[in-house]
């Protein structure tokens, strides 16, 4: 399956980096890194996320990385990496 990280995703990456990195990059530089493998691994295991409960849609999954939801849609053979948040956040 293909993985496809939306642009706002992208934003939601850059905005988490920028805000760990103001305490120590370093943190910042692991946390993306293991959020991105996240990712990655979604193009071969694309079930292995919870169905998100807010919508109950089957196609709408989440992955969590310790405090932050990586949140996706399935769409045929495509994950579709569609926000990143922290979940002290709503789901937009």
């Amino acid at each position: 399956m293909k993985v496809r990280i939306v642009p706002s995703a992208h934003a939601d990456l850059r905005s988490i980096f920028n805000y760990i990195s103001r305490d120590s990059p370093v943190h910042a530089r692991r946390t993306i890194t293991r959020i991105v493998e996240i990712i990655d691994d979604m193009s071969h295991h694309p079930q292995a996320g919870r169905v998100v409960p807010e919508y109950g849609d089957p196609n709408l999954r989440e992955r969590r990385f310790k405090s932050y939801r990586i949140i996706y849609r399935i769409r045929g053979d495509i994950a579709e990496v569609i926000s990143i948040f922290h979940t002290s956040r709503l789901l937009r």
